[in-house]
């Protein structure tokens, strides 16, 4: 693990000029994200489909989930085909601004009521294959939206597969990547996340540190954490600019600053734990070793059912390893790498870890990430053998 605290000094030109700058005003812990459903449109859903012969239209509500929380909507009017603008479809959930996503999914419901035996009927509402449930990802640096959603108002229409009727969704997510709250030429989400401002596929940071007086200086100070899946030997390039300017609209040309790091790795333990254990082991749980884990993976933040807040908690990581196959299995590996038990580095040979081509800890958490991120069941069930083989330390050769 590496922290680097990298201090910019901002030195004004004695006796030339001051920096007129205006103090930035401090972000919020949280943000607004908000997903509005528009419409729901099914062409094929009477007397079949979701509705059997002489049951009518569907009585559609929807549920709705933004990170680990899940908004279940009231019923549309009954024994309809088309519904647009329902009320009470819109989940609002504070999300933490220190998080680079969130992961939102959709789902569409016919309510059923008894007699039937087989109760509510979900409609599809994604093209992919093998899925009913619409899943979109929501970059909380740009704003822009990645997976069945590629821009914050669209429709999707499901492939209608199996006994799962399609059924077209318009969708309004907010806030939009454009949005500029106060009107500074900065979008909210620069403001309060960083971006790319120069397009070179890295995320920048931007202070305002105010008027420097002729002679004095200011400093920016933070703290960066690599990701428990980074590699001894890896370079990390930081990058600075100093942008000022003096009294009476004068510029001046761009100071520019860098400085390279080397993650290092500590010898591991070699004996990692199995996620029973760390259930077991509350009084392990440091905050350093959470903000480990928290810098790798974000997933977990809220999973106890608290609004994300850009830090893991000791009750988030208790409902986390409570978690089903393949999330807890994940944080046990994580827990496992910021405790340097294992590292990202350590090898493993497995017959499960080789039929996916892993044959390190930090490919198999990678590779789980990714099932995980596709909700491809089958992946994730492949992940789950292999992390339980690392967490049991079966599979690892130091």
């Amino acid at each position: 693990m590496w922290t680097r605290a990298l201090t910019a000094c901002l030195l004004a030109m004695a006796g030339l000029f001051a920096l007129p700058v205006t103090p930035a005003r401090s972000a919020p812990a949280t943000q607004p994200v908000t997903v509005r459903i528009m419409s729901v449109e099914c062409e094929h859903c009477t007397d079949e489909g979701l509705e059997d012969a002489g049951k009518g239209a569907p009585d559609f509500y929807a549920k709705i989930s933004i990170g680990s929380q899940t908004f279940t909507t009231p019923r549309a009017p009954d024994d309809r085909t088309k519904v647009f603008v329902p009320e009470g479809w819109t989940m609002t959930q504070q999300v933490s601004t220190s998080l680079p996503s969130v992961d939102i999914s959709v789902q569409i419901w016919d309510a059923d009521v008894f007699p039937d035996p087989n109760g509510d009927d979900l409609a599809d509402s994604t093209p992919r294959p093998d899925d009913a449930t619409s899943r979109f990802k929501l970059d909380l640096v740009d704003g822009s939206l990645s997976g069945d959603l590629t821009s914050s108002n669209q429709c999707l229409l499901g492939n209608g597969e199996e006994d799962q009727p399609p059924v077209q969704v318009c969708f309004d997510v907010r806030p939009y990547s454009f949005e500029d709250g106060d009107g500074d030429g900065f979008t909210d989400y620069a403001e309060h996340r960083g971006l790319d401002f120069n397009g070179d596929g890295r995320t920048t940071l931007r202070w305002k540190p105010g008027t420097v007086a002729p002679g004095a200086s200011a400093t920016v100070t933070y703290t960066a954490r690599t990701s428990l899946l980074t590699t001894g030997g890896t370079v990390v390039t930081t990058r600075a600019t100093l942008r000022y300017g003096g009294a009476g609209g004068c510029a001046y040309p761009d100071v520019t600053a860098t400085a390279d790091s080397t993650v290092t790795e500590r010898p591991p333990g070699r004996d990692p734990r199995a996620k029973l254990v760390w259930q077991l082991r509350e009084s392990d749980w440091t905050p350093d070793l959470l903000a480990r884990t928290q810098a790798t993976d974000q997933r977990y933040d809220g999973a106890d059912g608290s609004a994300p807040d850009g830090a893991l908690s000791k009750a988030e990581v208790r409902a986390a390893l409570l978690l089903p196959l393949l999330r807890g299995e994940l944080l046990a590996t994580y827990l496992n790498l910021a405790d340097r038990r294992i590292n990202a580095a350590t090898r493993i040979v497995s017959v499960p870890a080789a039929l996916l081509d892993l044959t390190s800890v930090g490919q198999a958490a990678g590779y789980a990430r990714s099932a995980l991120q596709d909700g491809d069941l089958l992946r994730q069930t492949k992940a789950t053998v292999v992390l339980n083989e690392i967490n049991l330390n079966l599979s690892e050769r130091y």
